[in-house]
């Protein structure tokens, strides 16, 4: 082998492309690799003059001009040991797709004049696709914990200095990352002294590798006349070949912590009254019941019937209120439910006069038995006290494993009440209480369910509740 053939066999060997640019402008010593790029055979290049690239389209038109600025500068102190870098995309002319290249330009030696340039050329685009997707992801991560008031920070464990930060640290921690050192600096700055301990036990296990993950919920420092913040951080242990990081997420869940501290509120009110319902009106209630049963033992008066259904409407509506005040928290314990048996259970608690009931084959649905039962009585009650004691009532699954409906064969819904129907209190029976329907409504959104009121199919009222997890 020649020189000059072990010298075109080095070229042709080099990863990208390589080719010369002499002192005309001209492209020489042409590589395959550059030759592939281009998408023409080296010999259709060579001699050929550069700037035609740009003329035909192949490079853009900008990449010439930008090379003779590299080349000048590079020029400029007769230092030849120098190297510029250009980046442009390279259409194939064989039309193929375009490719980012990287063109790197050195000197060729020069005595006094300018010989031209070797070229090396390396094809970069799956590295720019790659850079392009991450500065996307970066841009999604950011916009993400943003909005979500979080930040995404690393940790050297061996230091237990921090790396980086994605996010607002100040925001979430109420200290600026200058001021945030080590992490007993760091616990000392952010972390609330009565929750310090439980951060301190939960980073020691992660950083001694006794666990490989830990959640905290935290304050953050108590400052006079600066707001305190609930915090719940959560980090990993990360290893990265021979490199090992400590990640973590830490989120901002202030409104979270003060939306419980209202639940808990409102249920310690929920107890109160429940209290107040079942013990203070319900003593005066029985009294009276009593009284009333020792008056008629002494007299008959067409009045005290009257007295002792009013008395069993205030035990109704006792009754009513303590379910509304039990549906309205917790979260329901479902399980595998026959709607049809669970229906004709609930059918023999209630008083059904002379009404019928229809029920379907097994229907499973994920609902809590008790609560759902509930559903079913309210719905019952409300078709006999609306359709009258002789109405049939038919309970059935709907189309698509969407749910069950309650429809009765009787009067209807009322076309002026439709959009109230389920406000507690409110009934157009003249013995109803006004709050079936609306415990109706709240056993189905405890469950996440949906009820609907409509019209039944023998012109009677229906009620479909949708939404429910049918097996």
């Amino acid at each position: 082998m020649t020189g000059r053939q072990a010298f075109r066999t080095l070229l042709d060997t080099v990863p990208g492309g390589v080719f010369e640019l002499d002192a005309d402008g001209r492209m020489r010593e042409v590589s395959e690799g550059w030759a592939d790029i281009v998408g023409a055979a080296p010999t259709a290049l060579e001699g050929r003059p550069f700037l035609e690239l740009a003329e035909e389209g192949t490079v853009p038109e900008h990449l010439p001009e930008e090379y003779r600025a590299v080349a000048s500068d590079l020029l400029a102190d007769g230092v030849d040991r120098e190297r510029g870098r250009l980046t442009a995309e390279v259409t194939p002319r064989d039309g193929g797709e375009p490719r980012v290249c990287e063109f790197h330009v050195r000197p060729l030696p020069h005595d006094d004049a300018c010989r031209g340039c070797a070229v090396g050329v390396r094809d970069v685009t799956e590295r720019e696709r790659c850079r392009e997707e991450l500065e996307t992801l970066r841009e999604q991560t950011g916009f993400a914990l943003a909005a979500t008031d979080a930040l995404i920070w690393t940790v050297d464990p061996e230091t237990g200095e921090p790396v980086s930060y994605t996010g607002d640290v100040e925001e979430v921690f109420g200290v600026v990352p200058e001021d945030v050192g080590a992490a007993a600096e760091f616990f000392d700055r952010a972390v609330h002294p009565e929750d310090r301990g439980a951060v301190e036990r939960a980073w020691t296990e992660l950083l001694e590798g006794e666990v490989d993950d830990v959640t905290v919920q935290f304050r953050t420092a108590f400052e006079k006349g600066v707001e305190t913040r609930w915090v719940e951080a959560g980090a990993h242990r990360h290893e990265d070949g021979e490199t090992e990081w400590l990640v973590g997420l830490a989120t901002d869940i202030t409104a979270q912590k003060r939306r419980e501290q209202r639940l808990r509120r409102q249920n310690e009110r929920l107890d109160e009254f429940a209290s107040i319902v079942s013990h203070d009106l319900r003593n005066p209630l029985n009294v009276a019941r009593m009284r009333t049963e020792l008056v008629a033992e002494d007299c008959d008066s067409e009045h005290l019937d009257a007295v002792a259904d009013a008395h069993a409407r205030m035990e109704g509506l006792i009754e009513d209120v303590l379910t509304l005040a039990r549906e309205g928290g917790g979260v329901p314990d479902t399980q595998s439910v026959d709607v049809g048996k669970l229906a004709r259970g609930a059918w023999h608690t209630v008083q059904t006069y002379d009404a019928a009931l229809v029920t379907p084959g097994e229907t499973l649905v994920r609902a809590d038995p008790t609560r759902l039962q509930e559903l079913l009585e309210n719905l019952f009650v409300n078709a006999v006290e609306h359709g009258g004691r002789g109405v049939t009532v038919r309970v059935g699954e709907l189309p698509d494993d969407s749910g069950f409906y309650v429809e009765d064969d009787g009067s209807g819904l009322p076309e002026t009440d439709r959009d109230r129907l389920f406000d507690p209190g409110h009934s157009t029976a003249e013995e109803g209480t006004g709050f079936g329907l609306s415990i109706v409504r709240e056993v189905a959104d405890t469950h996440g369910w949906t009820v609907r009121a409509t019209d039944g199919a023998d012109g009677g009222a229906r009620f479909e509740v949708t939404g429910v997890d049918v097996e």
